[in-house]
């Protein structure tokens, strides 16, 4: 969402933030609630809107396997979905990482994660705010 786009946009040798989203209905509640703007407007950043199976599908071929890291806020419905026969929209959400890349995930998915990675890390933590959150690492 644009609260992570605005603190990845800190870096200032980011070449590229690519993001995924069904529409633009979250981009704009960030926008509306949060005050954390979408970044229409700077070159860094590209704005796929649509269903990720499909979307996936579309993007360019320079980008499979191009980036250091890929973030995955996706409920466990949606990664489950097949982008193609062979790949579901995790599988091909890893494709896109460069050899050395890092793959994090929301929840609860060591499982998936260590059956797609030589290297795989759970985080828990607590949050006293919300709730207690897990983070996972894959390369």
């Amino acid at each position: 969402d644009s609260m992570l786009l605005h603190e990845a946009l800190k870096y200032p040798n980011l070449e590229l933030v690519l993001g995924l989203e069904l529409d633009q209905t979250v981009t704009r509640k960030c926008f509306k609630h949060f005050k954390t703007r979408p970044h229409f407007d700077d070159e860094r950043v590209e704005w796929w809107f649509g269903d990720a199976t499909k979307s996936l599908l579309l993007l360019p071929q320079e980008y499979w396997g191009s980036f250091d890291l890929v973030l995955v806020d996706l409920s466990e419905t949606v990664t489950s979905f097949s982008v193609t026969k062979e790949l579901d929209v995790f599988d091909a959400l890893s494709l896109l990482m460069k050899p050395e890349g890092v793959l994090v995930k929301n929840e609860h998915y060591m499982e998936k994660m260590s059956s797609l990675f030589d290297y795989s890390l759970e985080l828990f933590y607590d949050s006293p705010v919300i709730c207690s959150q897990v983070l996972i690492f894959g390369s």
